[in-house]
């Protein structure tokens, strides 16, 4: 796919109001998109809250909220509070954004609308503007919802509406339909490619890696564990990043005669791979009416890890994209689960050789330049006949 040079974007404006947050995979997935964008030729600004623990390289410009505001923010109960720094965030990007000539506002991230939305209501003139949605709140069941009208302003404002599931992307369309052009389903950039080695432990009876742990109405990865007679791996590997680990002392109880536990509070912004490496196989567990990616699902495939996952949307796509991602069971089932697990530990040479096929695709789709490419291109399709 080439990019619209007819338009000559310089410099784009990366958003993201949770990049100083320190669980959460937002550090590594800036730097990455903020590479494919420099790969593409273009000026690259981090626009967020305040900065990370860590600076980024010097390749990278980044733009920061005053810290005057902060005081406000923690005062104000929470969910008003995120609306108000995602709004000053994206408020600040406008304004950075406004004088310079081709350019373009890219947010990767925002708990709902309503803090874009605002930010768009009290600017004038817009830059082309791509805004990242992975939560529909209650837009798609009630026509009267706050959310659906937020959606709606921004469309209006000719605001280009992306997601990262193909189930997100969907629903709004179903939402504005009118808007249909504005929306599209785009690779979520991932943020530690591996290198061309397609080394991965065979050992189908080691090493199970459970990255994240229980979320209420989401995902149930140690609840699922802890429910099994018996976890075929002789080691059960627990990654939080939080450090709190909860509910994990009931599974290592209940499993500790015939398992070894390790636990892992390690935030990766790279190495993630590595990591993952370490591993026979991946556990993701989650419900099917979550819509939204998996990131340790798509990075597991990525580093041609096999992923023992519940059936849901994104695991659903990526099987019907790409091919094989692993073992796939029924969430809340666990003999399905179990079930899953004995047909992972018979994989011969034909299922890994399958698995790195879909690795490939996977890459070749969701890498740093290809992502940030399908990014800067829906945002030329996507401009009003005005801006043309």
């Amino acid at each position: 796919m080439k990019i619209d040079r007819s338009f000559k974007l310089t410099h784009v404006f990366l958003v993201e109001p949770g990049l100083h947050c320190s669980a959460g995979h937002m550090r590594g997935e800036v730097e990455a998109f903020a590479s494919g964008l420099l790969n593409l030729g273009l000026k690259c600004t981090v626009v967020g809250w305040k900065p990370p623990s860590r600076a980024f390289d010097k390749s990278i410009n980044s733009q920061f909220v005053n810290s005057r505001y902060e005081r406000l923010i923690e005062s104000l109960p929470p969910k008003v509070g995120v609306r108000l720094l995602e709004f000053l965030t994206y408020r600040k990007a406008f304004s950075l954004g406004y004088n310079i000539k081709k350019c373009a506002i890219l947010g990767l991230t925002a708990s709902g609308p309503f803090g874009p939305a605002l930010a768009v209501c009290i600017s004038g003139k817009l830059p082309v503007t791509l805004l990242i949605n992975r939560h529909l709140g209650n837009a798609a069941q009630r026509t009267t919802s706050s959310w659906r009208l937020a959606f709606e302003i921004l469309a209006r404002r000719g605001v280009a509406l992306g997601a990262y599931s193909e189930s997100v992307a969907s629903s709004l369309r179903s939402i504005l339909p009118y808007h249909a052009r504005m929306i599209r389903h785009l690779p979520e950039v991932i943020a530690d490619i591996p290198a061309d080695d397609h080394s991965h432990s065979k050992k189908l009876h080691g090493v199970l890696l459970v990255s994240g742990t229980d979320s209420v109405g989401r995902r149930a990865p140690i609840r699922h564990l802890t429910e099994l007679a018996t976890i075929p791996f002789r080691k059960v590997i627990l990654h939080d990043p939080s450090g709190r680990f909860e509910e994990c002392d009931q599974l290592q109880i209940k499993h500790k005669s015939s398992v070894e536990f390790e636990r892992v509070s390690t935030y990766f912004t790279s190495d993630f791979t590595a990591f993952l490496k370490t591993s026979s196989a991946v556990l993701v567990a989650y419900s099917p009416s979550f819509m939204n990616p998996s990131s340790i699902l798509r990075h597991a495939l990525s580093a041609n890890v096999p992923a023992i996952s519940s059936r849901f949307p994104d695991a659903d796509f990526l099987h019907a994209q790409f091919g094989c991602i692993g073992e796939t069971w029924t969430f809340d089932d666990t003999k399905s689960l179990s079930f899953a697990m004995d047909r992972f530990l018979c994989w011969n040479e034909s299922n890994f050789v399958k698995l790195e096929q879909a690795s490939v695709g996977l890459k070749q789709w969701a890498n740093p330049l290809a992502s940030a490419r399908a990014h800067i291109q829906f945002m030329l399709d996507s401009r009003r006949p005005a801006d043309a």
